[in-house]
């Protein structure tokens, strides 16, 4: 599956990384997924990493469907963050309908950001590559 995900409750992060051709139906199997983890947690923010897709499903109908499901799948008491790193032309794409999807949500704050140093930052974690995270959680 080219979407994998892992839960850092230490940085009280969900850190989603897609690879390859990103798919609706892998994005929600991945969302049930994760919420049925015993670490997960409805408040804990979510990078979601696009620098490696090669490609999205454009349907954005489908894709607000989906993103309803997820509603359900991920039901919100407070505000939840959702950041998108995007640095290629097509993650920034898919960042943008990922964006529309959310609009009118009050409680879902999405910031889509280009640079590693600025995902740590916005994060408040040390390092300023995505590789600094990996090395610190192991």
């Amino acid at each position: 599956m080219p979407l994998r995900y892992r839960i850092l409750p230490e940085v009280n992060l969900v850190h989603v990384i897609y690879t390859g051709e990103a798919t609706m139906a892998e994005t929600l199997a991945a969302m049930t997924a994760c919420a049925a983890e015993p670490d997960y947690r409805p408040w804990l923010r979510q990078l979601i990493d696009l620098s490696a897709i090669t490609g999205y499903e454009q349907n954005y109908v489908g894709y607000l469907a989906m993103q309803a499901r997820g509603l359900a799948v991920f039901p919100q008491s407070r505000d939840m963050l959702k950041l998108y790193y995007a640095p290629t032309t097509i993650g920034q794409q898919m960042a943008v309908m990922a964006r529309r999807s959310w609009e009118g949500l009050e409680h879902v704050i999405i910031r889509v950001v280009t640079a590693e140093a600025e995902v740590m930052s916005l994060l408040g974690l040390p390092g300023n590559r995505l590789a600094d995270l990996d090395e610190r959680m192991g």
